[in-house]
This record gives structure tokens, C-alpha cells and sequence, in this order.
């Protein structure tokens, strides 16, 4: 009977013959003999990737030969991340972009959070953040989950730089500081 397992699981395959005895058994992998694969059960411990396959059983007494029905085996993976997302300076209003780069058995599904809380529509392997501000400053992460498991990235962080220099005073003023949009920006003479 077919099975789906993630990596790591130990797996047993049986079958259940009837005719004449002695009956003897011969697993195949992939339409290949396994060496020593000879009773009625196969057992496999620690499956891998490379197990994914079908597997299928010859039993054969002094009256003939006959297969089993192929049973197909496969081995999950859970994400891991291959490449984390990376730290970024930055000014004001620049575009930013930051990449997780991630295997394990498909569909991945990717989900990012800034300051711990979820960004409801950065559901991709990128997160695109254009003309960023300072209120966006701070820790980005990026969680990769699949069937099988979840994985979550440490924090790749935002600094984002003031607007950049002052322009030089208007002639006259005695004191000059950049502006912050507000009530309390005031120049005096």
C-alpha cells in the first residue's frame, strides 16, 4: 500500500501471498532487485528523498512467479532556509528588497513579519518594501512552512537614514535644524 511519510520515518512494506509453499520473495526498488530483500515485509528505517519510489514484490514457488502491485513511497522534506534574509541600511524613501532562498517538498508557502507581527499580503520569497520611512525601521522575518513542517528566519534588520543633510540656512537666521513636519518646528533670528 502507497505511503507518505517525511524523512527520517522507518517504513514497513508487506504483502500477504497464497499458493503453494515454500513461497519465496524478491522487494524491487524502481523495477531493481534490493539486495537481501527477501521476506515478506520490507522494512526501511530513516527514509530519505532518494527512497521515494515504487516498490513492488516478486513471489515465486516451483509453479511460477507473479509481482504484487506496486506501492509507491514518498519522502517529505521540511523547508530550511538555504539563504537568510540580510540586513539592510538604507535613506528615506529608497526600495528595499529582502530574499529568503528555501528547499523541502513543495508547495513552500512563505510568510513575512515585521516587529513579530504578520504582513498580510508578504506571502512571497521576496518581500518589496518601495519608499520606505522610518516608522518602517526595525526586525523582518520570514517564516517557510510546507505539509510536513515550519521554519522561521532570524530577524534581518531595517535601519533606515534621515533624509540626509541639511540644506544650508536661509541669510538671517541664527539657528537651523531639519524639520520634522510638526508643530514645534519653529526658526528664529
Amino acid at each position: 500500500q502507497s505511503q507518505t511519510v517525511s524523512a527520517g520515518a522507518n517504513v514497513s512494506l508487506g504483502i500477504v501471498a497464497a499458493g503453494a509453499p515454500p513461497l519465496s520473495y524478491q522487494w524491487r526498488f524502481d523495477g531493481a532487485n534490493i539486495p537481501a530483500a527477501t521476506g515478506f515485509t520490507l522494512s526501511l528505517a530513516n527514509v530519505q528523498l532518494a527512497n521515494s519510489g515504487t516498490y513492488d514484490v516478486i513471489i515465486t514457488n516451483l509453479y511460477g512467479s507473479t509481482n504484487s502491485a506496486a506501492a509507491t513511497l514518498t519522502v517529505l522534506i521540511p523547508p530550511q532556509i538555504t539563504r537568510q534574509p540580510q540586513n539592510q541600511t538604507v535613506s528615506v524613501g529608497s526600495n528595499v528588497t529582502f530574499i529568503v532562498t528555501a528547499s523541502g517538498s513543495s508547495p513552500l508557502t512563505y510568510q513575512w513579519y515585521f516587529n513579530g507581527a504578520p504582513l498580510n499580503t508578504a506571502t512571497n520569497f521576496a518581500l518589496v518594501l518601495n519608499g520606505v520611512s522610518i516608522n518602517q525601521a526595525g526586525g523582518y522575518t520570514v517564516s517557510v512552512s510546507n505539509s510536513i513542517g515550519w521554519v522561521t528566519s532570524p530577524n534581518a534588520i531595517l535601519v533606515v537614514l534621515g533624509s540626509g543633510p541639511c540644506t544650508p540656512p536661509p541669510g538671517g537666521l541664527v539657528s537651523w535644524w531639519a524639520a520634522e513636519g510638526n508643530t514645534l518646528d519653529s526658526a528664529s533670528t
